[in-house]
């Protein structure tokens, strides 16, 4: 890899009475090195993501945030990955 261009953004709720709630996007873009042998080169190519998730405040003390993950990875053999997640958060 020769570089990598990353950028997120992120906010809370808008709603006033969803104080704790809050969402987020983020993307990444990878360069890779012409210095490669030409081996490696041809396996290789540019590659890039996005990630886009929200939380919601279950109670004081429990969050949930579900994500979505998408990937077109380095790799030119390998299909864009498409990742579902979810996170929780409990406080004890």
């Amino acid at each position: 890899m020769q570089w990598l261009l990353s950028f997120g953004i992120g906010d809370g709720s808008p709603l006033t009475d969803r104080r704790d709630d809050s969402f987020g996007i983020g993307w990444f873009y990878t360069g890779i090195s012409d210095e490669m042998s030409p081996v490696v080169s041809g396996l290789l190519n540019h590659g890039q993501g996005i990630e886009l998730y929200c939380t919601f405040s279950v109670s004081e003390c429990c969050r949930i945030t579900p994500d979505l993950q998408i990937v077109e990875p380095n790799a030119v053999t390998a299909d864009v990955a498409v990742v579902p997640g979810l996170r929780a958060l409990v406080k004890f």
